[in-house]
């Protein structure tokens, strides 16, 4: 039992930026939430996240726009999906609350509205990119390990300001959604702090988002307020059992992801499924709500208490990454972020222990430079078949930059007869046409060895369906009839072909 606590403890530890993000959004999640039950507008909450993901995948789609300048491209990249999703929710916020849609439309009608057209314009968006299904994945689960620096950062000052806001308007904004007819008694104005209050939600819930996922932003909005309805005899009551839920759940989550290797999201999200069938039990035995109480703040309190052991002034390097295809978590301790945290995944890229390998990767892969990539091209080229796909997704963030795609573009192209194999095989499995051309060239070339050319021959059979009798032990002259066949087989099929994530590469 005590070797289980004291991994779940220093797995945290290793994720602890990661943490409290967790019980930021489980916190402001679950207070925003009990407005949304109050105002029955909990499918607003719903259709607000579904407009930031829709503002996510523009953001994304427009990044990498070829046409883009250099430096347009790169500041898109960093910051453009946190500005998609915050101006894509505050945008459709402002047209659910318009006089002129709710002179058409029913309210309901509106948010269902919303909700479709979000949903079709993000997976199309999505759909489209170089990072397909993957990233789509990840707005949709989403998984809060991922999340950088930048993303939490920019959470915090929105969470924050959400939270100033709701200690200064308190009185009114509990007035226009618990009893309006009482609020403008009081000379509240009733429209003016419902917008406030739903523009606060829309900038938690597109913020929550990108760091957390879908899954877990609607998940605290819906049960730990059900939660606190169920257990509290007062709205005070109830908001601060929410919040406590959510803590409580955080931690619980967390330990269940470490201990069952789960994702996340989901495992926060049983945790508070659990918490709200107890609850609802409960309010059916008045004497068991007392304890229900007492337990629900005790874990929030542990849950804090775990946070503050966690907590580190330079915050903490995190030892994760995820496979494309989304089949699990590798783990690996790693020394705490600081300034040369990165230099410590450089370091770690080539380990012997492949947990630790891939973990080094897939933080070079989100935080590294142009100068990672040739580290990162050989690591893949060195791996076995299991492990390429996380290689791939490191390599595939690292390029996303305009700056590192055309490097990778003109590695293809050189006369390296190492690395410029690697990194056409590399651009075709991402999808990238050009790797296609660069390849064919590539076989024509004598300094090229065997084992790269089996590489660079299977990946263009694989695309093409033929390898149209290229022998990898014979010289380029010898196979001259090959080659030729296989640029005639571009030159005809490069207008018909395309990639499709998540299947490969497919005639129109």
């Amino acid at each position: 039992m005590s070797e289980t606590v004291q991994q779940v403890l220093d797995t945290i530890q290793s994720f602890a930026g990661s943490y409290w993000a967790s019980l930021g959004i489980a916190a402001v999640g679950g207070y925003l939430g009990l407005f949304t039950i109050l105002r029955r507008i909990v499918f607003t909450g719903v259709a607000l996240a579904q407009l930031a993901t829709a503002g996510v995948a523009c953001a994304i789609f427009v990044a990498e726009r070829p046409s883009l300048p250099l430096r347009v491209a790169e500041f898109l990249h960093r910051q453009g999906p946190t500005i998609g999703s915050l101006s894509f929710s505050l945008l459709g916020l402002l047209g659910l609350e318009s006089k002129f849609a709710r002179r058409h439309l029913s309210s309901d009608a509106l948010v269902g509205l919303a909700y479709a057209a979000a949903s079709a314009i993000g997976i199309l968006l999505v759909w489209r990119s170089t990072v397909g299904l993957v990233e789509l994945q990840n707005i949709l689960a989403g998984d809060v390990l991922l999340s950088g620096e930048r993303q939490r950062l920019s959470l915090w000052i929105g969470l924050v300001a959400v939270v100033i806001l709701h200690v200064w308007c308190r009185r009114p904004f509990l007035l226009v959604s618990y009893d309006p007819d009482f609020a403008r008694a009081q000379g509240y104005h009733e429209q003016k702090y419902q917008r406030l209050l739903l523009g606060s939600l829309a900038v938690a819930v597109a913020l929550s988002l990108r760091t957390a996922g879908l899954l877990l932003v609607f998940a605290v909005l819906v049960f730990p307020p059900l939660i606190g309805l169920s257990l509290g005899r007062t709205l005070r009551e109830s908001g601060f059992l929410a919040v406590a839920s959510g803590l409580a759940a955080t931690l619980g989550g967390f330990s269940l992801s470490i201990v069952c290797d789960w994702p996340v999201a989901p495992s926060i999200s049983l945790c508070l499924l659990v918490l709200l069938t107890l609850a609802v039990l409960v309010h059916q035995a008045p004497w068991l709500r007392w304890p229900m109480r007492v337990l629900l703040c005790l874990g929030a309190a542990l849950s804090l208490v775990v946070a503050c052991l966690v907590f580190s002034p330079t915050g903490v390097k995190e030892g994760f990454f995820a496979s494309e295809e989304g089949h699990g978590h590798v783990h690996a301790e790693l020394p705490a972020r600081d300034p040369s945290a990165l230099d410590s995944a450089r370091e770690s890229l080539s380990s012997l222990d492949v947990a630790e390998s891939l973990a080094a990767a897939g933080i070079m892969g989100s935080e590294g430079d142009e100068g990672d990539l040739v580290p990162l091209l050989m690591a893949w080229g060195g791996a076995d078949r299991e492990s390429r796909s996380a290689y791939l997704q490191a390599l595939r963030h690292l390029i996303a930059p305009q700056s590192v795609r055309q490097k990778i573009l003109d590695l293809a192209g050189s006369s390296e007869p190492e690395l410029a194999p690697l990194a056409s095989t590399v651009l075709m499995e991402l999808g990238h046409a050009q790797g296609v051309s660069f390849a064919i060239k590539i076989l024509s070339k004598d300094p090229v060895s065997v084992l790269p050319r089996l590489e660079v021959v299977e990946a263009l059979t694989a695309i093409s369906g033929d390898d149209f009798g290229y022998d990898c032990f014979s010289s380029p002259s010898d196979n001259k009839e090959a080659i030729d066949r296989w640029g005639e087989w571009w030159q005809s099929a490069s207008g018909q072909l395309e990639f499709k994530a998540g299947r490969g590469w497919e005639l129109r």
